[in-house]
């Protein structure tokens, strides 16, 4: 029996490049090969900055009493094989480096790694290992020749506790939720695995003011008291402790999600046709719908528009997976626009992303925990705890594109980018935009738990409560794998109405968190964390201010 005998390196192909906390991951190795065994180990080092635990007994506990993680989760291809398929880690058998942490859940999709102790600042490890089980993923010792690629995620924790969802607000309306006895009333989360009932008016369920001011593709949510519904037991309620990706998915990430699928994949998860037998591009920015029809063909575009910088050569193979880059200037220089958050990207783009990284959509109710914590709610609050919102133009945007871009100008109100702010069609910033290592929540537009932008920037898209097809999510991981249509392949995840990776309407998809506009200039009232307004609105078309992030269940 041969030994693997060459392992190709890839530095980490950053999925969250973030000029805020500038997180890294290099100097990647296979190292401690066990060829009886079939395992061997993954090393990296990895940093990033502005690192935070405050949760622990002792000092430096303090609120919100929680921590910031990386996501890391591996890729591979056998020489010979076109396909990159998902490393499966074991739950133990490795060292964490000193200070730190690592929690590899059941299924070995991925690892979370954390500080060990109270502290902030950057954090910076050495020679991390996961042990890759990679007789498990059917690799034998004869495959001479195998590619890894590591990927990671910034994440934020979001403890297990009670919240509320809605804050009793009496003015502009979208469907707030609320105690059902009382709309002044926010309801009070208090269990996970508890069948909830929607509607009616009794005080231990949840109502939503009926339907009022609500924006409704698939009506439900809940059909008008005194209508009643169950909201099921393992619809993830927001009570047990999860992890949020601490940004938006950035066009960074997406290029990096791009470049690991098969070229129909590919073709699915882009707007312009890039099909088996296309050879030359014209529009190689190729995650634009232009007209916003979802349909038209081509589609993208040849120049860069609302700032999605995501492209490809004019010149491809007509059947080899495409190389998707970033390039902002359109200088063909591949790498500026990165740390922009990623729009134009469908429900179907951003769950099969979810996926494909091992991750999951998140519920509304979800959004609220991450949003509010466990503060009473304020009236008409934003996702930064109040109601004071900056009002006036963040352009001209200095430096553009690049790593460090900034607005021309901020304040001390909440921060965040939305039509009272950029231009409706200008298109999302630099994930993470306002923070700083010493700005506070308000001036860094950040959750109570440190998420940024869950307001504003690029709306939200979550999975509903208000409709039978949101209900039935249950809450289940990507395992790393899409259907050659390049979709998700999670049975209890919200779905299109046809089934072959073509964008669609996808009933039990909604938005939250308000942000740019898009064909409208949208009120501020659209970023309250409360606002529910396009929670049961499906659209066919990528929208150049639709985006997503994602969570996983904490082990």
């Amino acid at each position: 029996m041969r030994t693997i005998k060459k392992f190709t390196m890839f530095t980490l192909l950053f999925s969250t490049s973030i000029f805020a906390n500038n997180l890294s991951v290099g100097n990647v190795q296979l190292v401690g090969q066990d060829a009886t065994n079939n395992f061997t180990f993954i090393q990296f080092d990895v940093s990033w900055e502005n690192s935070w635990r405050n949760d622990l007994t002792g000092t430096g506990q303090s609120a919100p009493f929680n921590y910031d993680a990386i996501w890391v989760f591996v890729k591979y291809k056998v020489q010979g094989e076109a396909e990159w398929k998902h490393a499966t880690l074991n739950t133990s058998g490795y060292t964490p480096p000193t200070g730190s942490a690592i929690d590899v859940p059941s299924d070995g999709k991925g690892a979370f790694i954390y500080r060990d102790g109270n502290g902030t600042g950057t954090f910076s490890l050495s020679a991390v290992q996961l042990r890759w089980n990679y007789g498990v993923d059917g690799i034998t010792d004869d495959n001479a020749n195998v590619t890894v690629k590591v990927f990671a995620i910034e994440m934020v924790y979001i403890p297990t506790g009670s919240f509320h969802v809605g804050d009793g607000t009496s003015t502009d309306i979208a469907g707030h939720l609320h105690r059902a006895d009382s709309t002044s009333v926010p309801f009070e989360i208090t269990s996970e695995f508890s069948t909830y009932t929607l509607g009616g008016t009794s005080s231990s369920n949840i109502g939503n003011n009926n339907n009022e001011g609500l924006n409704i593709d698939y009506p439900d949510d809940f059909d008008n008291s005194p209508t009643t519904k169950l909201l099921p037991l393992l619809y993830p309620k927001g009570y047990d402790a999860f992890y949020m990706m601490k940004y938006e998915i950035t066009q960074g990430q997406y290029v990096d999600f791009l470049n690991c699928l098969t070229r129909n994949q590919q073709d699915k998860r882009t707007a312009t046709d890039l099909s088996t037998g296309m050879v030359n591009v014209t529009n190689r920015y190729v995650m634009i719908d232009p007209d916003g029809s979802g349909t038209s063909l081509p589609g993208g575009s040849e120049t860069m528009i609302a700032r999605n910088s995501i492209k490809c050569d004019s010149t491809i193979s007509s059947s080899l997976p495409i190389t998707f880059y970033c390039d902002y200037n359109d200088d063909e220089i591949p790498g500026d626009g990165k740390d922009l958050a990623c729009n134009y990207l469908h429900w179907l783009d951003g769950s099969a992303y979810a996926d494909w990284a091992g991750l999951r959509p998140f519920t509304e109710l979800e959004f609220e925990k991450a949003c509010r914590g466990t503060l009473t709610p304020t009236v008409n609050e934003y996702g930064w705890g109040n109601t004071s919102l900056h009002s006036s133009s963040y352009e001209p945007i200095i430096n553009p594109g690049a790593p460090n871009e900034v607005p021309s100008s901020s304040g001390t109100n909440g921060n965040s980018a939305y039509t009272g702010t950029v231009d409706f069609q200008f298109g999302p910033l630099r994930a993470g935009i306002f923070a700083t290592g010493s700005s506070t929540r308000i001036i860094a537009g950040a959750s109570y738990y440190g998420v940024m932008e869950l307001t504003g920037n690029l709306w939200e898209t979550v999975v509903s409560l208000g409709t039978q097809e949101g209900r039935d999510f249950e809450g289940t991981h990507g395992n790393g794998v899409l259907t050659n249509n390049g979709e998700h392949n999670i049975s209890d995840w919200p779905i299109s109405l046809i089934a072959n990776g073509q964008i669609d309407k996808v009933p039990g998809a909604g938005f939250r968190g308000g942000g740019i506009g898009g064909d409208f200039a949208w009120p501020p009232e659209r970023l309250r964390i409360s606002d529910r307004m396009f929670i049961n609105v499906q659209v066919n078309f990528r929208a150049l201010e639709d985006g997503m992030r994602l969570v996983r269940t904490a082990p």
